[in-house]
């Protein structure tokens, strides 16, 4: 092997080449492998070999003008200016190199019968990959390929193809090597909307013309000359790809900058929404001065009046009785509230998160700190109202003293449950608060409380001046179908009683009193939204396809049992997230491995046949549970919870996998732990799994990882080649990569995990599950956000999890999405500066594809 020579030549019509097997094994027509591109001839005549032997040697004399960056595939200039492509088995490029290990580089000399690389085909065979291996000539054009008969053995180096020349050729009308230069690569990531389709190649190749260059683009396991149309197309290179450009020869720099410009040039062609149309999606249109902006936390369009919601001040008496008087008022106050508490975790249609918070307010209320504080002050000669408020509210401030992450919550928490009691004390209710039905309600903010109670009045929508989308009340809302818009600000309360309003909580957008054009439009947006909710939400079995068919699995969160039940009816293809704290927020003492396992299989029953993922305990921090004994921690969310717990009661862990071991009769339950940082928190409870697996199972159940930190998004090519799985946590993830508390106050309404830096995060997760093939999924509120699946689905994401009474409306809209119309939205979007643009940019985005009230 050796350098490219400098020296010129001319091919003679006729002049014939003999292309040698570079593998071992047997030959089978092209139009017999499972790959549309070889077996249609898109990419050029040739034959397929199946291999039986591991060593690639070179088919012909030539130069080496391309070499995959995952080494599964060459591309040789031979003499006569035939480019001979060898790709080794179909799908390899997945595997990022592993099994291949290459002998050669682009740019060496080459004869017949090198070796150019050797495989492991054992290996690629563990993989589940197809072995066939293409051998095809891509600039055919001037050649006439002649393959011999397949389904014949060969030996490498056997006669293969016959290419002969069809017209005089210089090395310069298809770019050949041998005149010298030095070569020349670059990157560019493809901005065309549809893609590399026939006019940017076709620019491509005429940019090149008159250059002494060869031009190879790659992507991924595939490799095109430039100069070449067809095998441009061929490429199926989508918006966003990555493309490798390679030319060598005496014009090889020259030739990389003209295609680089071509590509740069058609780049805002087609595609990116003009900035002054996303411009009136981030303001308000001049057309409408009054709009204002919020963000959207619950999907849905409705026209209505508006209604005030002022929540009542509950007035304490300065009376005191006795003191044995007044502890038993407060308790039987107390008492009361956890019964209503009973009541709403108790109910069958309870949606998604609504049993995990009011489970962890029943233990507050509950919390001897909290019962002993207050009895201590009436001892002191506080009657019960006073007594309460009193301790209520040094916990609260307690709370938003910390400035730390989940401190706000846990604050909204205490004042929350401060009103429930304080109004049952003294006969004083919002439920009373009646409000007309089918009214907006607007409020500076709601506790988690007066969400459900107003959801109950059969309100129209909600609009909140704080708030963001993470917050309890967006999830209740979210899990109620009121749609619903936080943080709007200020100016929200300046909106008049009674006044029409647009609330689109899709668009995050609030319109008072709209013109009758404006009224119209939204009308229309209405009735789409209804025929959506009308289509069917089951398919005989089958994954949610969209336009395109790319199969969608779109499961529920679950945290109860009855929840999963719900899920079956709404038709989820299982449950992505079971959140088990439920069976250990009110109890005195861990449940044993045969109660766990026995609602575990209640759970998997309850979806016959579908997988079912049991997430390991997600306590401590500020999420308490009565029977563990945990020390005070100045920045809980930073602390000690979710498999750091576990860790610190490595038996609480082991119980549950023992537990979720013997459910696993049928292979249907699978594993996923919180909060994970690091491979050895997998390793670990890989141990423990496999230890604790009975010995007539077939195998332990799947373990996988939940990325919720920045930390997890970073190494999760590391934890996807340990998981068998990763689901992403967006609510966790968007308040930990942006370092805010996604219930403060002011900070809500920017915890956003359309943010573009935690887009990054989870392309940089999909991205990794894929090289390793580990399955992605996401399983936080965003998954159940309409707006937000194009970004999802254009970034790779094929697996959600959502509130299960989302689980139709989800499926709807994924059936009217294309995924190549989302994949360039992903890319616009991971190039944003704010999730305020990204909200932006889809609004525009729904805009063009269903039409908006905007």
């Amino acid at each position: 092997m050796g350098s490219i020579p400098g020296s010129q030549s001319t091919v003679a019509i006729g002049e014939t080449l003999v292309i040698g097997a570079p593998l071992a094994g047997w030959t089978f027509e092209l139009s017999d492998i499972p790959d549309e591109a070889f077996a249609s001839g898109a990419l050029g005549p040739g034959v397929a070999i199946d291999p039986t032997a591991g060593m690639v040697s070179a088919p012909c004399a030539g130069c080496v003008v391309a070499v995959a960056k995952t080494r599964h595939a060459f591309t040789i200039r031979a003499e006569n200016g035939a480019e001979i492509l060898i790709h080794i088995g179909l799908g390899t490029a997945a595997l990022r190199g592993k099994f291949f290990q290459t002998q050669i580089a682009q740019g060496d000399m080459i004869s017949a019968g090198d070796i150019l690389a050797t495989v492991d085909l054992d290996g690629l065979a563990e993989q589940g990959v197809c072995l066939l291996s293409p051998l095809v000539v891509t600039n055919n054009d001037d050649y006439d390929v002649k393959v011999s008969p397949a389904s014949t053995r060969l030996d490498a180096g056997a006669h293969v193809m016959t290419v002969v020349a069809q017209s005089v050729i210089t090395n310069g009308d298809h770019g050949c090597v041998w005149v010298g230069g030095t070569p020349a690569t670059q990157s560019h990531r493809l901005q065309l909307e549809h893609g590399l389709h026939a006019r940017p190649a076709a620019r491509i190749a005429d940019a090149l013309k008159g250059l002494n260059a060869s031009v190879q683009i790659s992507h991924e396991e595939r490799s095109a000359n430039a100069k070449s149309v067809s095998s441009l197309m061929a490429l199926h290179a989508p918006f966003g790809a990555q493309l490798e450009l390679s030319a060598s020869g005496p014009d090889a720099k020259a030739a990389v900058e003209a295609v680089g410009k071509t590509l740069t040039e058609d780049s805002t062609e087609h595609g990116r929404p003009p900035t002054d149309q996303l411009a009136s999606f981030i303001e308000p249109p001049d057309s409408d001065p009054n709009a204002i902006k919020g963000t959207g936390v619950s999907p849905g369009i409705v026209i209505a009046t508006v209604g005030r919601f002022e929540p009542t001040e509950v007035t304490i008496p300065q009376h005191v009785g006795s003191a044995d008087e007044e502890t038993a008022r407060l308790r039987r106050a107390i008492a009361a509230v956890i019964a209503s508490l009973d009541k709403i975790v108790s109910k069958a249609n309870a949606a998604d998160e609504t049993t995990t918070i009011f489970i962890a307010h029943r233990a507050l209320l509950q919390d001897p700190v909290v019962i002993e504080g207050a009895n201590a002050q009436i001892a002191a000669g506080m009657n019960a109202g006073q007594a309460w408020r009193h301790v209520m509210s040094r916990h609260g401030e307690a709370m938003t003293a910390a400035s730390h992450a989940h401190a706000a919550e846990r604050a909204d928490d205490f004042r929350d449950l401060e009103h429930r009691v304080l109004a049952c004390l003294y006969g004083e209710n919002d439920e009373e608060n009646h409000l007309a039905a089918n009214t907006v309600v607007l409020a500076a903010d709601v506790t988690p409380s007066q969400m459900l109670d107003l959801g109950r009045q059969n309100i129209a929508g909600i609009a909140l001046a704080k708030g963001g989308p993470t917050s309890h009340a967006a999830i209740l809302a979210n899990a109620m179908k009121v749609p619903a818009v936080f943080g709007l600000g200020p100016q929200l309360l300046n909106v008049a009683d009674g006044e029409t309003v647009i609330l689109d909580g899709g668009q995050g957008l609030l319109i008072p009193s709209p013109d009758s054009e404006r009224i119209a439009m939204a009308r229309q947006a209405i009735v789409r939204e209804e025929h959506q909710r009308e289509a069917p939400t089951k398919t005989d079995g089958d994954l949610t396809k969209t336009i395109d068919g790319i199969a969608i699995k779109v499961c529920a969160n679950v945290a109860s049992l009855e929840e999963a039940t719900s899920s079956e009816i709404y038709g989820a293809d299982g449950a992505g997230l079971v959140r088990t704290e439920f069976l250990f927020l009110d109890r005195q003492t861990s449940p044993n491995a045969q109660e766990q396992a026995a609602m575990y299989r209640q759970i998997a029953d309850a979806l016959p046949e579908k997988p079912v993922v049991i997430r390991t305990l997600d306590v401590g921090g500020d999420k308490s549970v009565a029977f563990l004994e945990t020390a005070t921690e100045p920045n809980p969310a930073l602390g000690v919870r979710g498999i750091r717990t576990s860790s610190a009661r490595p038996d609480l862990l082991a119980t549950q996998l023992e537990a979720i071991a013997a459910a696993n009769r049928s292979g249907q339950l699978s594993v996923m732990l919180p909060m994970v940082t690091s491979v050895e928190d997998v390793r670990r409870a890989r141990e423990v799994l496999d230890r604790l697996t009975p010995s007539t199972a077939s195998a332990p159940p799947s373990l996988g990882v939940m990325i919720e930190t920045p930390a997890a998004a970073l190494i999760a090519p590391q934890l996807a080649n340990h998981a068998d799985f990763m689901s992403i946590g967006t609510n966790d993830l968007a308040q930990y990569g942006l370092a805010m508390d996604r219930e403060h106050p002011d900070l809500a309404p920017e915890v956003d995990a359309l943010h573009p830096a935690i887009l990054k995060l989870i392309e940089m997760t999909v991205t990794a599950g894929k090289a390793h093939t580990c399955p992605v999924s996401v399983c936080g509120a965003i998954a159940s956000d309409a707006t937000a699946l194009p970004v999802l689905l254009g970034l790779g994401i094929t697996n959600l999890s959502v509130v299960g009474a989302r689980v139709p409306e989800v499926k709807a809209e994924i059936r009217r999405l294309k995924l190549e119309d989302c994949q360039p939205v992903a890319q616009f979007a991971l190039a944003m500066g704010s999730a305020k643009e990204v909200r932006a940019l889809l609004g525009w985005f729904r805009q063009q594809h269903t039409g908006s009230v905007k």
